[in-house]
C-alpha cells in the first residue's frame, strides 16, 4: 500500500493538463523595501530610505500562473484593470512596516465563457457583485481581510464542491467566536454542502473536512522557516483544488496543499509555485 506522499506523487502525475477556469480579482502586490532613517525633527514619525521595488502577481492572477506551474491548463476571468496593494518592508529584518491600497474596489471584471469542467473561484471582496459560480466542479476562496472585514462572507455562495478558508473567515461566516473549529466546519458544510472543505490554521497547520465521511484529517506546516506569509492561503487552494476536483483522496488533497503553502512562505513575496519543489519536498516527508 502506497504512502500518502507517495499516492500524492501519482496525482501530481495526473494533473498535468487538467482544465481549470480561474475567475476573481487581479491585484499586483507591490514591495518597497525601506531603511529607518531617524525621527523627524517636525513631526512625531520615523523617515525611511527606499532601497528599492518589487512587483508581484496577487489576486486571481497568481492562483493561475501557481497552476500553469503545476502543469493544469488554466484560463484567467480577471479585473479589467489590477488593484495595486504596497507594502512597506523593514530591509534589515524583512517586517512590514505599513500597507497601502491604490482603491478598495476593482473597476469591472472581463466577461468570459467557463469552458472547463471545473471553475475555481477566488473572491477577494473587492467587487460589489457577486462572481458567478457556475461550472460542473466549483472551487470556491472567500477572503477576508482589512478591506471588508465582517462584509465578505462565505455565506454568499449558495454552494461549492470545495471549500477553502482560514480560522476568521469561518467564525466570521457562522457567526461564532468561541465553539470549537471542527463545531463550526461542520455547521457550515451543513449549510454549503461542499465535498471537502479545508480550513487553514496558520503556524497551527490545516484542517480538512470530508463531508461524505465526516472525517477530519489534520496536516501540521510543512516549511523549515517563516520569511513572508503573503499568499501562502492562495498557494494551499491552487495546488489542492484540482485535485479535489479530479477525484483524489481528501489526505492527497490536504497534504499537497499544505506542502505548497509551506514552500510558499519560505519565499519573499508572491512567486508563483515550483512544481519541481514540491515533488521534492513530498520525496522527503
Amino acid at each position: 500500500m502506497p504512502t500518502v506522499s507517495e499516492q500524492a506523487l501519482e496525482w501530481l502525475e495526473k494533473v498535468k493538463g487538467h482544465q481549470v477556469t480561474v475567475v476573481g480579482e487581479d491585484i499586483i502586490d507591490e514591495y518597497v523595501h525601506v531603511r529607518p532613517a531617524g525621527k523627524s525633527a517636525k513631526d512625531n514619525l520615523v523617515t525611511f530610505v527606499s532601497d528599492g521595488r518589487q512587483m508581484w502577481c496577487g489576486g486571481a492572477r497568481i492562483i493561475h500562473r501557481h497552476l500553469e506551474a503545476l502543469g493544469c491548463q488554466s484560463k484567467l476571468c480577471t479585473s479589467t484593470r489590477p488593484i495595486l496593494k504596497t507594502r512597506y518592508i523593514d530591509t534589515a529584518f524583512k517586517q512590514k512596516v505599513f500597507s497601502v491600497c491604490q482603491t478598495d474596489q476593482v473597476p469591472g471584471m472581463e466577461l468570459c465563457p467557463i469552458y472547463s469542467s471545473h471553475l475555481l473561484l477566488a473572491d477577494f471582496g473587492h467587487r460589489k457583485a457577486i462572481l458567478p459560480i457556475d461550472g460542473a466542479f466549483k472551487s470556491l476562496m472567500v477572503q477576508a481581510n482589512s478591506l471588508n472585514w465582517g462584509f465578505n462572507l462565505v455565506t454568499k455562495y449558495r454552494t461549492a464542491d470545495y471549500l477553502v478558508c482560514d480560522e476568521a473567515e469561518l467564525r466570521l461566516a457562522c457567526c461564532d467566536q468561541w465553539n470549537p473549529v471542527e463545531k463550526l466546519v461542520k455547521k457550515l458544510a451543513t449549510q454549503m454542502h461542499p465535498k471537502f472543505l479545508t480550513v487553514t490554521l496558520g503556524h497551527k497547520g490545516a484542517l480538512l473536512y470530508e463531508r461524505a465521511t465526516g472525517e477530519f484529517h489534520t496536516f501540521p506546516v510543512y516549511s523549515h522557516q517563516v520569511i513572508d506569509r503573503m499568499g501562502a492561503g492562495d498557494a494551499f487552494l491552487a495546488a489542492s483544488a484540482p485535485l479535489a476536483a479530479m477525484g483524489a483522496p481528501a489526505q492527497v488533497v490536504g497534504l499537497v496543499g499544505s506542502v505548497a503553502a509551506g514552500l510558499h512562505v519560505e519565499k519573499e513575496g508572491n512567486p508563483p509555485l515550483c512544481r519541481e519543489e514540491l515533488i521534492q519536498r513530498l520525496k522527503e516527508l
